[in-house]
């Protein structure tokens, strides 16, 4: 394994995408499989959904002003308390108060998609 991480990234992204080349190939068959029961899924339930839509579209506010979670049978409706933070404003503030910065965390990740192409 050591060796592989001497190699150009050049060469292990062709790899990795030959692979994901061969992957995608291998699933169109169960892709087009599962595309044909997810269409009769949502049409089999597609009255449903659109009643449970229209209930959650009442019900969101009246949870939301309650501030707490509601659980009944087959269902819990989660209140979720969350900050909202302008990036912009706070940058601009650590500019003049560098302090602030310190409350900053790089959160960079890679994430592989498989593409078409």
């Amino acid at each position: 394994m050591q060796q592989d991480t001497e190699r150009p990234l050049d060469e292990l992204l062709t790899e990795l995408a030959e692979l994901s080349r061969q992957f995608q190939e291998l699933v169109i068959p169960y892709q087009a499989q599962i595309t044909n029961i997810e269409i009769a899924r949502e049409t089999a339930t597609a009255d449903l959904t659109f009643q449970m839509q229209t209930l959650e579209t009442l019900i969101r506010p009246l949870i939301l002003e309650a501030k707490a979670s509601i659980k009944v049978p087959y269902l819990t409706a989660i209140y979720q308390r969350r900050d909202k933070w302008d990036r912009d404003i706070l940058f601009s503030i650590a500019k003049e108060v560098p302090a602030v910065l310190t409350a900053y965390q790089d959160a960079s990740f890679v994430q592989f998609r498989k593409t078409a192409r």
